[in-house]
């Protein structure tokens, strides 16, 4: 005898697939039009409209939910890298019609949450900065509605957020930095709420620590709420870095294995290195010589150029062999730049990359005809005109390329 093949999702995975409320209130209309029909009683309506819109709502908000996924992954990959256009999404269109439509009001309020999502990011993909203000209403709205977006969702918009206020904080919008901490520390509250042994994405790990480290308000990470740095840590933290340090330890366990020793040592590196313990961040990158990855690898090159430039100008050559190593690091820097499938997975990133390295080129050739040419020490004069002819074509856009500038800075 032959078995009909199940084909039928039960709710709890149905769940895992669609917004829970919303799929909750669906499936109670149809129970009542089934109940009602039951009873066959002509003169009770079984409220068909009321199901069929009901089951609209649902239709699009996953879909307008999928499209802010898909406008949060081109900020970070390189649209031609893609093999679809936006316009692929189909219906779009007329979802957005309707949704934009003022008059329409829907019973699922996640619909209008995840279009203010979505109009904030298509701001930001054609140059156009966001205000903070905005994203901090999003970001309340999404906090308080959990009960209308299920703990799943919550994260993804949160995630999208935090995607946003990076892209500013890129930017130089600088007042995005606490905001952005503040948001990924409720994308881990939720997440340790769904699970307990969560993956933490190898990139938030990252950000967290060079954000909260290039806070300017000392006193900041005071603020933070982070149940589990509070309940593995009696005492708090006695400074910021202190507080980085316990949070790069603590959570190093929540990265996944091929990720976890890179992402590690790449985020000790810029502590020591933003404590200015030059040797000790040189150890922990070169302990990555042959790690491959597709973005965190230029991020480590960048650091250990300017781990080994200080190094250079404050005289730790003997330790850390910086002239050597600071031409070798350059040279694999810039193959990297210039592999193709890189420059297809990178966004605004690989812009950002290109002018770090070409004024770290003549940041440390200039230092280095500096001390090495008595004329520029004895000559103010022709030393000043060399320091203006290298300011005009010193072009820094890029918020974590300050440090370029403040070299250069130090040089006169």
């Amino acid at each position: 005898m032959l078995h009909k093949e199940k084909t039928s999702i039960g709710m709890k995975n149905k769940s895992d697939f669609f917004n829970t409320i919303a799929l909750q209130k669906y499936q109670e209309a149809v129970r009542h039009i089934k109940t009602v029909e039951s009873r066959g009683r002509r003169e009770e309506y079984p409220g068909y409209i009321q199901a069929s819109n009901l089951l609209d709502e649902l239709y699009i908000y996953e879909k307008l939910k999928w499209y802010c996924s898909e406008l949060s992954y081109r900020r970070i990959r390189h649209k031609e890298g893609l093999d679809h256009n936006l316009e692929d999404f189909r219906f779009m269109s007329h979802i957005f019609e309707v949704i934009d439509d003022s008059s329409t009001i829907f019973d699922n309020y996640g619909v209008s949450i995840f279009n203010e999502i979505r109009k904030i990011q298509e701001h930001q993909l054609e140059g156009i900065s966001v205000p903070i203000a905005k994203i901090q209403i999003i970001n309340n709205l999404v906090l308080k509605s959990i009960d209308i977006l299920g703990v799943g969702d919550v994260i993804r918009a949160l995630s999208i957020l935090s995607g946003v206020s990076i892209t500013e904080l890129n930017k130089g919008n600088l007042d995005f930095a606490k905001l952005f901490i503040h948001i990924n520390h409720e994308i881990i509250h939720y997440s340790f709420q769904q699970k307990k042994r969560f993956k933490l994405p190898p990139g938030v790990y990252k950000n967290i620590v060079t954000v909260m480290i290039n806070i300017q308000d000392e006193n900041f990470y005071k603020e933070v709420k982070n149940e589990l740095l509070e309940s593995n840590y009696n005492k708090r933290a006695n400074d910021k870095f202190e507080w980085v340090i316990r949070f790069i330890k603590t959570y190093k366990s929540f990265l996944s294995k091929k990720d976890a020793e890179i992402y590690y040592n790449y985020c000790m590196g810029y502590t020591h290195f933003s404590k200015k313990e030059y040797q000790s961040a040189h150890e922990h990158l070169k302990s990555l010589k042959r790690k491959r990855g597709m973005f965190i690898n230029t991020s480590v090159k960048v650091l250990h150029l300017k781990v080994l430039y200080e190094g250079y100008i404050n005289e730790l050559d003997r330790y850390i062999q910086s002239v050597k190593n600071i031409e070798k690091i350059f040279e694999s820097y810039r193959k990297l730049l210039a592999d193709e499938e890189r420059k297809k997975h990178m966004s605004y990133q690989i812009e950002s990359h290109k002018s770090f390295m070409n004024n770290f080129k003549l940041l440390y050739n200039f230092q280095r005809n500096y001390d090495d040419m008595r004329g520029y020490k004895t000559n103010k004069e022709e030393k000043q005109k060399r320091y203006r002819e290298l300011k005009e074509i010193f072009t820094t856009p890029y918020y974590f390329d300050k440090w370029l500038v403040q070299k250069l800075e130090e040089i006169k």
